[in-house]
């Protein structure tokens, strides 16, 4: 047997409750004054869920898993996604707006209180800051696809030394290492292979260079050399 309780303030907010036969609620629908309304479905695990209908058209959806990880998602009249909040269990949470043209913003709080920032253009491309727990700027940088296909992630520090990179469609990438003063420390390149197998050659700024290979069934091989080219070890 179902139950349903109907409460109503007299100046047009109503919400009718739905329960179980042990009374335990399992939804609600609601009406306010203002013209929004909405419903909500309840689990027995404290997982639930509803909409939100505002009185502009606009809309809302979210999901609780009942162990603190929620997410709201914004829709335009259109039905069209325009953002998205975010929590987790773990204390994190973040943000999401989204354009008609296809560009956005968003922002990440971790759980150690570090935070990051984006703003994305309508090809994708991303400018990002990230900030110590202090709110002290720690890194900023660009994320840039390409017309070949590739893409390209350039690397500012709080102490001046940068990085930049360049990932191609199949995992494959180049990274070279600055300092402060803009003087290559190293590049690395990282290359995968169809057979699963994977290498990585670093040429470090003093002219000494190392070799990773993976040969994708978990044996790695490592070799360190000198400017010489010498092997001073091989693992």
């Amino acid at each position: 047997m179902l139950f349903r309780s109907v409460t109503g303030d007299g100046l047009g907010d109503v919400t009718t409750t739905q329960f179980d036969a042990s009374g335990n609620k399992f939804s609600d629908t609601w009406v306010k004054a203002d013209g929004s309304s909405g419903t909500d479905k309840f689990n027995s695990d404290g997982f639930s869920s509803g909409t939100t209908l505002n009185q502009t058209g606009g809309s809302s959806s979210y999901t609780n898993d009942g162990t603190g990880n929620i997410t709201t998602i914004l829709y335009s009249a259109a039905g069209t996604k325009t953002g998205d909040t975010w929590q987790r269990a773990d204390g994190s949470s973040g943000s999401n707006s989204f354009n008609a043209d296809g560009s956005g913003s968003g922002k990440t709080t971790n759980a150690d209180g570090t935070s990051s920032s984006y703003v994305e253009d309508k090809h994708g491309n991303q400018t990002f800051i990230k900030f110590s727990a202090a709110g002290i700027a720690t890194e900023n940088g660009t994320t840039d696809h390409n017309a070949d296909g590739t893409t390209t992630i350039a690397t500012t520090n709080a102490d001046g030394t940068s990085s930049s990179a360049t990932l191609d469609a199949t995992g494959n990438e180049t990274v070279t290492y600055y300092s402060a003063n803009q003087a290559i420390s190293a590049t690395a390149i990282f290359t995968v292979n169809s057979d699963g197998s994977s290498s990585m050659a670093t040429s470090y700024g003093n002219g000494t260079k190392s070799a990773k290979t993976n040969d994708g069934h978990g044996n790695i091989t490592t070799t360190l050399s000198d400017v010489n080219g010498k092997a001073l070890t091989d693992t």
